[in-house]
């Protein structure tokens, strides 16, 4: 069990939805303090303040960096442990749900979540961990674990954190530097990165919109406070390599993989 208390986290994305609700969570669980990484430095500025008045002046700060750009993310990693000389927990938040722009969707949710997966998992938390293990946990989704069909390139980045992660979370690579990688698989959530009908331009064209809100007529939005949750028993609970689920407003639990070898060709 990988303990909270006492840790030091940087959270991507951290200042909006998902993010900021795990970053609030993780201090309501005992964190000694987290850094706040976000490339909207003025809704940033607004969450930094009040966080700071929520859980005091000296558990919170904030970066402006971009995840698209890997040097703009180790700036907010040295900006971490020079601020608090360890760093434990390394959450990647950061994602966007925009269609059209191709490029900055995989940019933002794929490539952010590897450069900071790598940047924590090949140099800072074997380095500046204060206990015996880290924890690197990358925010994928549902979409990841099965097709989505009103928006395929958000979904497969989704796909693409999934297998990156478990690629990481294998028992051999654990045991190279005791960090475990782990994921957790959201549903449909009440976050700022999740279209309304009435922005057409996150759609490929038309049917796609179409059938996004045929798809999302009877879903339940759950809020992020509920994944937020979830996220707490991943940190702690879970094995390196696992996938977590949390939709419907429903208790987290575990995704599993059927062995292809177990198939007959």
């Amino acid at each position: 069990m990988f303990e909270i208390t006492g840790k030091i986290a940087l959270v991507t994305g951290g200042v909006s939805g998902i993010g900021l609700a795990i970053s609030q969570e993780l201090l309501r669980n005992g964190l000694k303090a987290i850094v706040l990484v976000d490339v909207n430095e003025v809704l940033g500025q607004k969450v930094l303040g009040e966080m700071k008045e929520e859980f005091g002046s000296d558990k919170v700060l904030f970066l402006k960096a971009d995840v698209r750009e890997k040097e703009s993310l180790e700036e907010a990693f040295n900006f971490a442990v020079q601020s608090f000389q360890h760093l434990d927990i390394v959450i990647n938040a950061a994602g966007i749900l925009t269609e059209r722009k191709i490029e900055n969707t995989i940019a933002t949710n794929l490539n952010g979540t590897i450069y900071g997966t790598l940047l924590a998992f090949e140099g800072y938390l074997p380095k500046y961990k204060k206990g015996t293990e880290g924890v690197i946990l990358n925010i994928a989704s549902t979409t990841g674990l099965e097709p989505f069909d009103c928006a395929p390139i958000y979904s497969c980045t989704k796909w693409g954190v999934v297998g990156f992660t478990r690629c990481l979370g294998t028992e051999r690579q654990y045991k190279r530097n005791n960090i475990k990688v782990l994921a957790l698989c959201p549903g449909f959530t009440n976050t700022p990165s999740l279209p309304v009908v009435k922005d057409k331009d996150d759609f490929i064209n038309f049917n796609y919109q179409t059938f996004f809100e045929s798809t999302t007529k009877s879903v339940i939005l759950q809020p992020a406070s509920h994944v937020a949750k979830a996220a707490m028993w991943a940190i702690s609970q879970g094995e390196s390599g696992s996938m977590w689920v949390v939709t419907d407003n429903e208790p987290v639990y575990e995704a599993k993989f059927e062995d292809r070898k177990l198939f007959p060709v």
